[in-house]
């Protein structure tokens, strides 16, 4: 059972409750850089009023096509804020494929990066027409630029933006994959999402406390939902990874003492591939959660 009760309405509201339960303690580690559940409700609620400032509102669409970061965090927190709906976008997408999402959806304002795996996403969508698309924030570097454009953490906007959402809101629209078609979006409400997140919570035993450490993307359900929004309901603290490399899985495993991971079953069957090969502190592991393709027999 999730350990914010009663279950709140909406994310934002679920960040807003977390800080005000567990204030100082940890709840995004990202790259050593660590953010408690205050802090990320106050730099939310910052970008939230920024976002505000530029004229996003209710049942607007704002996308972000970026690595796992607790930016990203914080941008979908501020957008969901604002009454906005996030739409998430695969890193791996050419720039037609976003274009057409973009397009699709009516996308206001996209946060992106500079740079991710040496691709530039403004440039692949660069020749798209996208008569909607009013700004690109870079979250890697103009994201602190950006946020200073609102009034603060403070701005009575964003409270009065805040109580406009309910657990019928549009949170984000996913798309699916493409492989028999053109990708179709799925609205999904709050009501839909907390309540399964809860679920997973109790049946993964994930707690206050726990240190997840986030291999699957955020612009999936699984690393959004049962990631980092998980954490936070939960009151565990996040710890994101760009794309998963199994030595730098190792050394934040080691090093942040994580205590929870998800993963398909290769993730894990390189990991003990790595154990036979040289002893590695895993002691701080307690559990995990696998699937997207066939267990073998040695991981069971």
């Amino acid at each position: 059972m999730t350990t914010l009760n009663p279950l709140p309405l909406t994310i934002p509201h679920a960040a807003q409750a977390a800080a005000a339960q567990w204030g100082d303690a940890s709840a995004v580690i990202d790259q050593g850089r660590v953010w408690s559940f205050a802090d990320l409700w106050q730099h939310s609620r910052a970008l939230a009023s920024a976002l505000l400032a530029q004229g996003m509102g209710a049942g607007d669409r704002v996308a972000i096509w970026a690595p796992n970061s607790r930016e990203w965090i914080v941008a979908a927190i501020a957008a969901m804020t604002c009454g906005a709906s996030v739409v998430t976008l695969n890193t791996r997408l050419k720039g037609r494929e976003a274009g057409d999402i973009l397009r699709r959806t009516h996308t206001k304002l996209l946060f992106t990066v500079e740079s991710f795996l040496g691709i530039d996403y403004r440039a692949l969508i660069a020749g798209e027409a996208l008569p909607a698309l009013e700004q690109t924030v870079l979250i890697d570097s103009g994201f602190e630029a950006f946020a200073a454009m609102g009034r603060g953490a403070d701005d009575p906007a964003v409270d009065a933006a805040l109580a406009q959402i309910d657990a019928d809101t549009v949170s984000d629209i996913l798309f699916t994959s493409g492989t028999t078609g053109s990708p179709k979006g799925v609205l999904m409400t709050y009501g839909q999402v907390l309540p399964q997140a809860a679920v997973w919570i109790a049946n993964t035993r994930l707690v206050e406390g726990d240190r997840y450490l986030i291999v699957n993307p955020f612009f999936h359900s699984f690393g959004m939902k049962v990631g980092w929004v998980a954490c936070i309901l939960a009151g565990a603290v996040a710890v994101p990874m760009p794309q998963f490399d199994v030595q730098q899985a190792i050394d934040l495993i080691e090093r942040e003492r994580v205590t929870f991971m998800p993963g398909p079953p290769t993730i894990f069957q390189m990991l003990l591939a790595e154990l036979d090969k040289r002893q590695w502190d895993c002691s701080s592991l307690r559990g995990g959660t696998t699937g997207a393709a066939t267990v073998p027999p040695s991981l069971v």
